[in-house]
Formats: structure tokens, C-alpha cells, sequence
């Protein structure tokens, strides 16, 4: 998405959302959830916000990025979004696999992964995140037939709803159950949370009425809250019930208000630990640190290699990761390493990049050639475009 339509607050939004999913990854395979009951109400709250947060913000994008342009130029960069959604869930499917359960890195078991016949744990959101992209190419037209009659969308996502309802256990095929979900095993069906895609939709859009968006999410939670009277128990994740569906709306319109109000936060004497700085960073990159974050987190687990507490710790490994405090301490901590190491892949590009420019910059400054010259003009307009990028 390039610089001048990018919306940074729903880059805060996709910031605090990976936050709280990394927190949930390293709470599930490191809290002690007997001695810290806490950690299971965490985890429920993250897993009703996260995966609806990251579709609503994935609809939101496609308007801003894709929506808006003709469809020709559109369909290279949604194919890419897709491409990386899927190389993301091979990678974090097979590490799961391999590193995590110790299972023998074999061509059968690499080959149900990328035909997705398997879905492994902690890695299905990836495939969901792919399948989705998938269809918002398909909806391309449909969307944009919406541009100016945004009531239609409400039709189109109570059809989406009404997929909760489907009979999950006589659905067979893999890509069906990618579509419609599966009592087989833990998916995030791509049409029962399509409401949100629009949803994200609308809201990029900016609809001409301040208080439709928050009248909905109202009303979708309130539905959900029924729902979880009505069954005397939390609605189920997998396969989605309707119930479990709805009941992240309000969250959702909650996030969406904290991300404008760190997007105007200010801290004047130190700028770039703002939280909108920090936040958006990790929200543009979303992709690769929950990529990064899973392969951490698999590589501890399967090793049993958890930070231990020492008698006399110091820092860090004075916290326990199995407590709430040291759960989201040792996430940042993670976190911060990620950034770490991507800052050393674009410091290597910079630093690779620049001799070469310096050379072809006192080449074109001397005009030796007539080449050289056209070479100096065609260097100032890529400078130019790359401003505009």
C-alpha cells in the first residue's frame, strides 16, 4: 500500500492485533494456566478479537490498495497478498511439524501441508489469511458495485452468517472446509468471517453517517451476547458459531478508536517511541512477525527450551513466562528481537545499495557520455518514484 493512501492508525490497529496474538502463542505453549487461571480468560478474549481484527484490517486495505483501482492494475498486487499468505502457512505448517512435534521432515508430510490436506496448530489463521485474499479477488466486482449503495452490504454479510448453520461434519473436501469449516479439525473458515472483510470495507470507505458503523458492531455483539445466554456457555470457535462470530464487533470498534487516538499521540522529546510509530511499525509488517514469532516460538517448545528462573535472575529471566506479567514481557522481548533482525536486513540492503549509488551518481555527475547523461535523467526519475512509493 503505497505512502500517500495508507491509513497509519490501521497500521497501530494490525499492531496492537499481532501484539495480542503473539501473547496468546506464548501463553497457550508456556503459561501454567493451573497456578494462573487468569491466562485462560486472556487467551479467550485475544482468540475472540485477533483473527476478525486481521480480517476487518485486510478488507479495510483492500479498499484503500485494490478497490480503488482498476482491476487489471489491482489483481497483480491482490495475487501477491495472496502468494505471501500461503508461502507464510507453508513455512509456519511445516516448522510446526518438523520442530515443534519432532515428526521427520519428509516429502508426504511436506506434500499434505502444501496441498493443504493438513492444517497444522498455530498455523491455520496463515491459510485462512490466503484463502480469504482469494475471495476478495473474486468479490472484486461485487464490492465495487457497492461503492455507491453501501446498505447492500448487510445482505451479503448475513449470507455469510448463515454459513454457521451448515451441517460442518459432512463437509469433506479441503478447500471446502477452508471455505466453510470443518469439525475435523481447528480452521478459520474464510465466509463465516467475510462480515468483517466488509465490514473493513465500509469503514475505509468513511461512510457519510458517524454512527451507522458503531450501530452495527452494537447490535452484531448484543446479538452475540444473546446467542452465549441462549446456550448457557461460551458459543464454540471451532467450527465458528454464529454466537462466537458476532461477539468481537464492539471489541473490534473499540481497537479501532485506541489506534486513532495513539495515531495522535505525541512523545516530543523522544518521537520515535511514540506508540504510533512503534505500533504501526509492527502493524505494516504483521505477516512476518507473526511468521517470525511462530518459528520462535515452535523452536522453544519443541526444544523445552523456555526461559528457566534462576535463584538470582536479572532482567528478563526474573519473570517467569508462565505468569501473566511474564507472558506479555517475554512477548515484547520476542517482538523486539524480530525488529532487530529485520533492522539488519535493511541496513544490509542500504549499505549493499550505496557504493553502487555513489558510483552511478559521480558517473552521471561527469557526463563523460551521452549514455551517462540519459542515465542521470533515468536515475532522477526513479528517485522521484521512489518518493512517491
Amino acid at each position: 500500500m503505497s505512502s500517500a493512501k495508507r491509513d497509519r492508525s490501521l497500521d497501530i490497529f494490525k499492531g496492537l492485533l499481532v501484539i495480542m496474538m503473539t501473547c496468546c502463542h506464548v501463553s497457550q505453549f508456556f503459561g501454567d494456566h493451573d497456578a494462573h487461571p487468569l491466562l485462560n480468560s486472556l487467551e479467550t478474549a485475544a482468540n475472540v478479537l485477533v483473527f476478525p481484527g486481521f480480517v476487518l484490517a485486510f478488507g479495510a486495505a483492500a479498499q484503500l490498495a485494490y478497490y480503488r483501482k482498476p482491476f487489471k492494475k489491482a489483481l497483480p498486487g491482490m495475487l501477491r497478498m495472496v502468494a505471501r499468505s500461503l508461502a507464510a502457512f507453508y513455512l509456519s505448517g511445516i516448522a510446526f511439524r518438523v520442530i515443534r512435534e519432532g515428526k521427520p521432515f519428509g516429502a508426504s508430510a511436506v506434500q499434505r501441508i502444501l496441498l493443504l490436506q493438513d492444517l497444522p496448530g498455530w498455523s491455520e489463521f496463515l491459510a485462512a489469511f490466503a484463502v480469504i485474499g482469494v475471495l476478495s479477488i473474486l468479490l472484486y466486482a461485487p464490492v465495487k458495485a457497492t461503492q455507491g449503495r453501501p446498505w447492500l452490504l448487510i445482505p451479503a454479510g448475513l449470507v455469510c452468517l448463515l454459513m454457521c448453520f451448515l451441517p460442518y461434519q459432512s463437509i469433506r473436501h479441503p478447500l471446502l472446509r477452508l471455505l466453510a469449516g470443518t469439525t475435523a479439525y481447528a480452521c478459520f473458515p474464510a465466509l463465516q468471517y467475510l462480515p468483517y472483510f466488509l465490514i473493513g470495507v465500509y469503514y475505509a470507505r468513511g461512510g457519510k453517517s458517524k454512527w451507522s458503523l458503531p450501530a452495527l458492531l452494537f447490535l452484531m455483539t448484543a446479538l452475540g451476547l444473546l446467542r452465549w445466554r441462549q446456550l448457557g456457555y461460551l458459543p464454540t470457535r471451532f467450527p465458528p458459531d454464529i454466537g462466537w462470530v458476532l461477539l468481537p464487533a464492539v471489541g473490534l470498534g473499540l481497537l479501532l478508536a485506541l489506534s486513532r487516538v495513539f495515531d495522535r499521540f505525541q512523545v516530543k522529546r523522544f518521537p520515535s517511541l511514540a506508540p504510533r510509530f512503534v505500533l504501526s511499525s509492527l502493524g505494516r509488517n504483521s505477516l512476518f512477525y507473526l511468521l517470525c514469532g511462530n518459528l520462535a516460538i515452535f523452536a522453544l517448545a519443541g526444544r523445552k527450551a523456555a526461559p528457566r528462573l534462576r535463584a538470582r535472575g536479572w532482567g528478563l529471566f526474573s519473570y517467569s513466562i508462565s505468569t501473566p506479567l511474564g507472558v506479555l514481557l517475554w512477548t515484547l522481548a520476542l517482538l523486539l528481537a524480530i525488529a532487530f533482525m529485520a533492522g539488519l536486513v535493511r541496513r544490509d540492503k542500504i549499505s549493499s545499495a550505496a557504493p553502487i549509488e555513489a558510483e552511478t551518481r559521480m558517473k552521471a555527475e561527469q557526463g563523460l557520455t551521452q549514455g551517462d547523461g540519459m542515465f542521470k535523467m533515468a536515475l532522477d526519475i526513479n528517485q522521484k518514484g521512489e518518493n512517491i512509493e
